[in-house]
């Protein structure tokens, strides 16, 4: 319930204009939110260079703010990540895309929520455990499950992919509940933990060169960040 907050560089603040949510995205100049509690299957996007104006108008004037529905109520949208020049949305059971459509005669701008894929369990567990890699998107499904989403250059069809099928006995062992993923270095890193630990402290890391897994342990990883190109 807390509001969410700005950083001028020395302080934070409360910003009312921006809706509360626990998922952000910057994305073509726009803050995008959604994890409203309220509005579970809802995406809430600022005006283009303006992430505090959430305005808008029924003309979908280029650059406006609004709202996108995603399916009916039920799951919560719990993903929210750049893929290529969309916007990957999952819900535990459903993938969509979602990117605007501008007309240069109208100067309209048409936001488009496209279903990929639905099927029980298919989806992200959490936005942490999703990652983009090149044209590659990769998440962590509730039922353990390492999935690759990538575009076909035929007809635009889809292939997702299971990456972990050759380890499912141990991934069996562990628990993606906090899980969360990074790429570096043509590898996916992604942190989990044992189902009798209380915090991460296993990570598993797929080469994508020679599409092998390794398994670390007593890496305590809650987050990752590159700094440095480390």
């Amino acid at each position: 319930t807390d509001a969410s907050q700005q950083w001028n560089g020395t302080s934070a603040s409360e910003v009312s204009s921006v809706s509360i949510g626990n998922i952000f995205l910057t994305h073509e100049s726009r803050l995008f939110v959604t994890g409203l509690s309220a509005a579970q299957n809802s995406i809430y996007y600022s005006q283009s260079g303006d992430p505090l104006d959430f305005t808008g108008n029924i003309s979908a004037s280029a650059g406006q703010g609004g709202i996108q529905k995603f399916g009916a109520e039920g799951d919560q949208i719990n993903t929210l990540r750049q893929w290529k020049d969309k916007i990957l949305v999952g819900k535990p059971d459903t993938l969509w895309t979602f990117q605007f459509e501008l007309d240069y005669g109208t100067s309209s701008e048409t936001p488009i929520a496209k279903p990929l894929i639905t099927s029980e369990s298919v989806g992200p567990s959490n936005n942490e455990s999703t990652i983009g890699v090149d044209d590659i998107m990769s998440w962590v499904t509730e039922t353990k499950k390492i999935k690759a989403l990538q575009e076909s250059t035929v007809e635009d069809a889809l292939n997702i992919n299971n990456l972990s099928d050759t380890i499912e006995p141990t991934l069996n062992d562990l628990n993606f509940a906090s899980a969360a993923s990074i790429y570096f270095d043509r590898k996916i890193f992604i942190a989990c933990r044992e189902t009798t630990a209380a915090f991460n402290n296993i990570v598993l890391v797929y080469d994508m060169k020679y599409n092998a897994w390794a398994r670390f342990v007593g890496w305590n990883a809650s987050s990752w960040v590159i700094w440095n190109n480390e």
